[in-house]
């Protein structure tokens, strides 16, 4: 049994690249439940890890673990029971819809990922094509589901077609399967004790060291970026690609930085004084540097890109820092 919630009052926390971070926490933490959107971003260790997708101008630079896994591993750091439900690809979604009508009658449900460019009330849907998001479908009626996108559409309504187009999620690369919907069955009280935050660490380490030994994983993914600036800049679906894809991962970092600080909070541990400072230090400078290549892609520079090569050895350096942190909390 879901959480009873007839009428869902959506709380809009501001644009940010975590849709579905978004969506869980508009669709079950209301006023007296409010969790921070950093604080659960990085729980589900989202922000830590990159990888390199070629020739994919929306991944260039992306996130090292699927969001659609992240939600889950956020939910068990916390202990807060959910249920999550797929279908295997070239199903025809009608089972989904049944299920989607049996959960909407007891809770608001979180679909996603789904295809972007599907959603019918976005102004030229079309320009989000293989962009991945998140949405609450929060009441089923006969031909049409009732939806809170809580990126600045807190009710709209999607035909049954249109919905089951969108939330196939074929034409993205994330997602455990089709039609993924999710719900949480309980708050319980939320503990954000050293025990938590032991865990997000390691499995943020985890993501980083992974992501570091694959070919294009970690710093491997920056610099096969800064060797291929030439190409980039005179690709303009790619130079656009990557406007998009360093905000995106300023804004991870900065989300980093604050988990960072809140760890020198929690272990004030005299031995890794300097590692958090020069890790803070590092995460400063990654921000300083991604953000001066953004002013460089707009104004045309020559090697615009030419940052990345350093920031890839800032992000070997991260890795090590995170270690001996981890290693002594």
């Amino acid at each position: 049994m879901g959480i009873s919630q007839n009428i869902i009052t959506p709380m809009y926390r501001g644009k940010t690249t975590s849709c579905h971070s978004q969506a869980l926490l508009t669709a079950f933490f209301g006023k007296k439940k409010i969790i921070e959107p950093w604080m659960f971003e990085n729980f589900t260790t989202i922000p830590f890890g990159i990888k390199h997708n070629p020739s994919d101008p929306n991944r260039l630079l992306n996130c090292y673990l699927d969001p659609d896994f992240g939600l889950d591993r956020a939910l068990e750091i916390l202990q807060i029971p959910y249920e999550v439900e797929y279908w295997k690809p070239g199903t025809d979604g009608s089972d989904a819809i049944r299920l989607l009508r049996e959960w909407c009658s007891e809770s608001p449900v979180v679909l996603g990922p789904l295809n972007m460019d599907g959603l019918s009330y976005l102004f030229h849907k079309e320009l989000y094509y293989r962009v991945d998001h998140y949405i609450i479908a929060l009441k089923a009626e006969d031909t049409k589901i009732q939806i809170c996108d809580p990126e600045g559409f807190i009710l709209v309504f999607l035909s049954i077609d249109d919905l089951l187009d969108a939330w196939r999620g074929d034409r993205i690369p994330e997602g455990r399967g089709e039609f993924v919907m999710r719900r949480v069955l309980e708050i319980p009280k939320l503990r954000f004790d050293k025990k938590t935050f032991r865990r997000v660490l390691q499995l943020a380490i985890q993501n980083l060291t992974e992501s570091r030994e694959q070919k294009l994983g970690g710093a491997n993914a920056l610099l096969v970026l800064a060797n291929q600036q030439e190409l980039i800049g005179n690709d303009p679906s790619l130079k656009r690609g990557m406007t998009y894809v360093i905000p995106t991962r300023i804004q991870r970092i900065v989300f980093t930085r604050i988990f960072v600080q809140t760890l020198r909070q929690k272990f004030p541990i005299g031995a890794i004084k300097h590692s958090y400072l020069e890790l803070l230090e590092i995460i400063d400078t990654q921000i300083r540097l991604f953000s001066e290549m953004i002013s460089n892609i707009l104004n045309k520079v020559q090697n615009s890109l030419e940052n990345l090569k350093i920031i890839a050895d800032l992000e070997n350096h991260m890795i090590d820092l995170y270690e001996d942190i981890g290693d002594k909390i």
